[in-house]
Order: structure tokens, then C-alpha cells, then sequence
């Protein structure tokens, strides 16, 4: 984004400063082609980089689902205590992942400007999602 401010405001003053001349036309012409082709090469990159981090965590969430599918088949030989605590275990986990997913789907329609802020709430969220499915592990396998 300071890039984009940079390359405005020298184009600005370029713009300002340069003489009526057919040559400072043609400059201004060239100056306003390159401002442009960079600020097209800058929201490029900030959308490579959005559609990335969001396939990587749809990826992260898909792995996350297929586990907590493998601990809900093995909840079927606990016993009823364990179970019951175990599927409310498991009923926050899907509420929270379904909540990040709301997150990503608004991510996927955010702007360039606030993406990064929208990203890290869901790999704040997915950190809280992952301690969630530990846990729920750990008190599967104590008991």
C-alpha cells in the first residue's frame, strides 16, 4: 500500500511539474503507463497471496474434519459418560470450525485493504480450532 502511495504522489508531482511540451507529454504519457502497469502488478500479487492463504486453510480445515470424523468413530466404544462428553467436545469443534468457515467465506470477498486483517483472525481462530481437537485427543486418551 506505501507503494501505491509512492508511485501516486510522484506521479502527482510529475504530473504538476512537467511543461506543456509535446516531450513532457509523451513522459507523462509513458509515467502514467508505468504507474498503472505497477499497481495492476501489486493487486496481482496481494490476490496470489489472498487465494493461497485461503486454499491452504480450506486444505488445513479438510484435514482437521477427516480426524475429528476418526475420533468420532472410535467415541462409539467409550462408555455413555465418555460419549456424552465427548460428542459436546465435538459439537463446539464443528461450531467453531463452521464459525471459521463463515470467516474464510468473508475473506474470500474482502477487499485488498482489509484481507490481512480478516486473515489473521482465521489463523487465530484455526490456531484456537487445532488446541480444541488436542485436547478433546488428550481427554480421549486418558480416558
Amino acid at each position: 500500500m506505501k507503494n501505491f502511495r509512492i508511485v501516486t504522489m510522484i506521479a502527482l508531482l510529475s504530473l504538476t511539474v512537467s511543461a506543456c511540451s509535446e516531450e513532457a507529454k509523451n513522459e507523462t504519457e509513458q509515467m502514467r503507463d508505468q504507474i498503472e502497469s505497477t499497481t495492476k502488478a501489486i493487486g496481482n500479487d496481494i490476490q496470489v497471496s489472498k487465494d493461497k492463504f485461503i486454499a491452504n486453510v480450506e486444505d488445513e480445515i479438510e484435514a482437521l474434519d477427516k480426524k475429528v470424523a476418526e475420533l468420532d468413530q472410535k467415541m462409539g466404544n467409550a462408555s455413555d459418560d465418555v460419549q456424552a462428553e465427548t460428542q459436546k467436545a465435538l459439537d463446539n469443534l464443528n461450531e467453531h470450525k463452521e464459525r471459521l468457515e463463515r470467516d474464510l467465506d468473508s475473506l474470500k470477498n474482502s477487499t485488498k485493504d482489509n484481507w490481512k486483517i480478516l486473515a489473521g483472525n482465521i489463523e487465530s481462530g484455526f490456531e484456537d480450532l487445532k488446541v480444541g481437537y488436542n485436547n478433546l485427543l488428550n481427554k480421549m486418551k486418558a480416558g
